[in-house]
Formats: C-alpha cells, structure tokens, sequence
C-alpha cells in the first residue's frame, strides 16, 4: 500500500501542471511562509492560523475532473492542536477518489516529521455508520504527528473525479467561504473550464478579487482573498455563510434548467402503490379533513424517519438522487431528499 501510494503521489506531481493555480507554492515558499507567520501574540484570540488554503479544480471535455488542494496552518494556542490534528475530507467513493499527495508536520525547530501511512485512513463518517445504503460516502482522515503550539501543517490532496455516464447531464457548480473562524493569511480557489463553457458567479456579504484568462482552450476563473481576520463567534449569530464572504458558481443558466433536471431524478422514487398506499391509509383513517390528513402524513415522516446526516450529505456527496419511497419506508431513515420522496409518495 505504501508503494502504491508513492506511486499515485509521483504521478499527482507529475500531471499538476494540468491545474492552474496564480502561484505554485515549492518547498521554499512554505519555509517562508513558516519563518514570517504571525506569532501567538500578534492574533490572541486565534488557536491557529491558516497561512494558505488554495484550492483548483480543472473539468475536462468529458466532464472529469481533477482538483488539488493545499492547506499550511500554524498552530497558536492548544485549541488549534484539537481543531487540525486530524484534517478529514468527505467524498462519494463511487465517483471520486482522494490521494494525498504530501502531509508533514514542520516542527519549531524546522525539522520535519511525515504522516505515517498508517495515520492516512478511509473510514465511514461516524453519523453514518449504521445507514448502509450510504456505504458510498466515505471520508478520509489525515492525522498529523507531533502536533504543538508553534508547528506548522502542510497538506497537499488531490482528488479525481471521474466522468458522466453516457447522456447523464453534469454542471459545474460549486462554491466557498473566504473567511473562518480562524484568521487566513491567503485563500485562493480556481476552477478551469472548456471555453464555450459559461461560467457565472456571485460574492455575497464582501467582495474578493476575481480573475479570468483563457490559456489553451480553457477560461480559468481565479477568486481569492488576503488577510481576511478571523470571524469571532458569539451566541445566536447568522450562520458563517452569512457573514463571510461566499462564492458561488455555476454554469447553468436558468433555475428552470436545473429544476428539470432535479425532478428527472426525483419524481421516478416516488411510489403510490404497496406498502406506500398501504401506509397513508393507515396514517389517515378516520380522517376526512384533508388539512388534518396532511398534518398527520408530515409529522409521522418528520418525526418517525430517522434523519441521517442532516449536515454531512449536502447535493452530490451522497449522489443527486433519493433512494426509492418504499425502502426509505421500510428503513425507516434517510436524508432529506430520501424523507423528501417519502412524503411526496404518502400525500
């Protein structure tokens, strides 16, 4: 396994020419970066702070995708250590693989020490665990050794996804936070499409600089933020997606186009026979208020289907589509698009 994963590695490098990034960070720009980083007393109320986070994606014309990430954090105050000891990725396992590339640790005194391969796993996130027809979400798990106030994390992944299935429509669409709740000296995220291809955008809550460049028959979107403070939390604030500032893209051109698409892959899970029919009888007997009937048929999917990763299956991890109504019912769980297709059915 260890060979293999070299061998990946060496070929991640080999083809990173193929992403395109505004600066290509080399072993001595981290060391840089690591000798000029701020000091625990210079951020106070930081655990850590991320030097660079930058991120590039790059979509061939067949729809597949290869995506790098660099992530350096500098470890401030104890709680840092808790936060980004282990830096965990999630992914669909039957579209994407994730190899890492390079994880080490830069220690005070500039030496190094490498993530043992042991220390690289993929495992079944934990809220997931016993719904087996998620087996395809999977999350990969980076534990970095040694971890103290003053060292310094670098973590390089790179993650292939793979291309449509003949006639199944794709867009690209995505988005990011250019603020956290730790600060960020530089964030930069890029995304390469095939020209013909239109991209369009929107910042939300503060701007951050945006380039584009065509280069051998790809636009290259470029957005990026320096020196965004860090985000302090308070009780009953607004989501962070609402007060930093938020990418989002995507090439399609009317939310009629991807309505379409999205009941395409819903309304065929839907089920008013069997066991479905069977249920909203039961649910509703004795009742002639249609109002009530409703009432009943949406508490008991609320309330006796069990949710399942309410905030780690966003669209797409876990695939665009719901599972059919009639297992969702005889498992009695699902996610929202599963609880979704379920209630459709029973009204």
């Amino acid at each position: 396994m260890k060979a293999l994963a070299l061998i990946l590695a060496a070929l991640a490098c080999l083809i990173a020419a193929q992403v395109s990034v505004a600066k290509e960070y080399t072993d001595e720009d981290i060391a840089k970066l690591i000798a000029n980083a701020p000091k625990p007393e210079m951020l106070p109320q930081a655990g850590a702070v991320v030097l660079v986070h930058q991120k590039s994606v790059k979509y061939s014309s067949d729809m597949s995708a290869i995506a790098d990430e660099l992530l350096v954090i500098k470890i401030l105050q104890d709680r840092g250590k808790t936060k980004y000891g282990d830096i965990k990725r999630r992914y669909n396992k039957d579209s994407d693989s994730i190899v890492v590339v390079k994880a080490v640790t830069h220690l005070a005194d500039s030496t190094i020490r490498e993530v043992e391969q042991k220390a690289i796993n993929d495992v079944t996130p934990a809220g997931l665990a016993d719904a087996a027809v998620y087996s395809n979400v999977r999350q990969k798990v980076i534990s970095f050794p040694a971890m103290a106030v003053g060292v310094t994390i670098e973590l390089r992944l790179r993650t292939y996804s793979k291309a449509p299935e003949e006639g199944e429509k794709v867009f690209v669409w995505g988005g990011d936070l250019f603020k956290d709740t730790e600060p960020v000296s530089f964030k930069e995220l890029s995304v390469s499409v095939p020209s013909g291809l239109p991209v369009t955008y929107t910042v939300q809550n503060e701007s951050v600089t945006h380039t584009e460049k065509e280069s051998d028959g790809y636009v290259i979107h470029t957005w990026s933020k320096s020196n965004a403070p860090q985000v302090i939390t308070e009780p009953y604030m607004p989501p962070l997606s609402k007060v930093a500032p938020r990418l989002i893209f995507t090439n399609a051109q009317s939310w009629d186009e991807v309505g379409s698409w999205a009941a395409e892959k819903f309304f065929h899970h839907v089920r008013t026979d069997g066991e479905i029919k069977k249920k909203a009888e039961n649910l509703t007997k004795g009742i002639s208020d249609r109002n009530e009937k409703i009432r009943k048929i949406a508490l008991y999917v609320i309330n006796d289907i069990r949710d399942v990763g309410e905030s780690s299956l966003p669209l797409g991890l876990a695939g665009y589509e719901p599972h059919d109504a009639d297992s969702v019912l005889q498992n009695k769980y699902g996610d929202w698009r599963d609880k979704s297709v379920l209630l459709v059915s029973l009204l």
